[in-house]
């Protein structure tokens, strides 16, 4: 025998779905948050506009975009000190080896 349970959505109208599907939506929000959490603590900026994306209507989006942003910022920055290295004495001493 299935658990059902009943829910009232915003506009006051009920839906049944399965407990199971509550539970594992649930533990998969608290862990998503503690992930976040622990991650943020390391940076005070990050917590702060993580704690205010997750208090906005569409959280995945605005935390996909931060997270976009966040990979583009660092491999520009990446690309950027490799190709300026190019040619200089980092580059040429990192070539000569120990015999």
């Amino acid at each position: 025998m299935r658990t059902v349970a009943v829910r009232r959505g915003a506009l006051g109208f009920s839906s049944t779905t399965p407990a199971s599907a509550n539970d594992g939506a649930r533990i998969s929000n608290l862990l998503a948050i503690f992930l976040l959490s622990l991650a943020a603590m390391f940076n005070p900026s990050l917590l702060a506009a993580v704690t205010v994306m997750l208090l906005m209507p569409k959280p995945k989006r605005l935390m996909a975009g931060y997270l976009l942003g966040a990979y583009l910022t660092s491999i520009t920055l990446g690309l950027l000190i490799v190709f300026s290295l190019h040619g200089s004495s980092t580059e040429s001493s990192s070539k000569h080896t120990v015999s």
